[in-house]
């Protein structure tokens, strides 16, 4: 993926950045989201449909991150003509821009994204969200073989049936 990014922004509600890029990656909706975690809560939390397919490792201090890894842990990913990945930061309000959205289409869904040196020292990284097409996930093998068999299986159920 791409290390430019295309878009950024001194926005701080995700509301009105959501406004601001839903042009931009347009039919793409989001796929997956990792939230840093607060001192309350200190796990990341992962949201999205693909939330289960995928881990955010966020380094340094990981309450105050300026660097993050997005992993793909298994089953099914993303695959999309169009894929972005937001970075979100959070911190004192004098961080500009306070988003960066990258265009990051090439992307083969479960090659490691490795999100480096945002704001360190002024801010850190808040969350960051993949958005794609969601109508194109694709069954890792494992699942498309299980699926084949199954298929088969019932297949071979129903000619015996049919044979009685």
């Amino acid at each position: 993926p791409t290390s430019v990014p295309q878009w950024s922004g001194p926005e701080t509600s995700q509301a009105a950045i959501d406004a601001i890029i839903a042009p931009i990656i347009a039919p793409a909706t989001e796929l997956y989201k990792a939230d840093v975690g607060n001192a309350t809560n200190p796990n990341t939390v992962e949201s999205g449909p693909f939330a289960a397919n995928y881990a955010t490792t966020f380094d340094n201090d990981p309450l105050d991150p300026s660097d993050a890894l997005i992993t793909h842990t298994g089953g099914a990913f993303i695959s999309s003509a169009n894929v972005f990945l937001l970075v979100k930061g959070g911190g004192p309000p004098f961080l500009d821009p306070l988003w960066y959205l990258f265009d990051i289409s090439g992307w083969n869904g479960t090659e490691s994204i490795f999100i480096e040196d945002f704001w360190p020292g002024n801010g850190a990284i808040s969350h960051v969200t993949l958005y794609g097409d969601q109508s194109t996930r694709v069954p890792d093998a494992g699942t498309s073989v299980l699926l084949l068999g199954a298929g088969l299986l019932g297949i071979g159920a129903l000619r015996r049936r049919l044979a009685k």
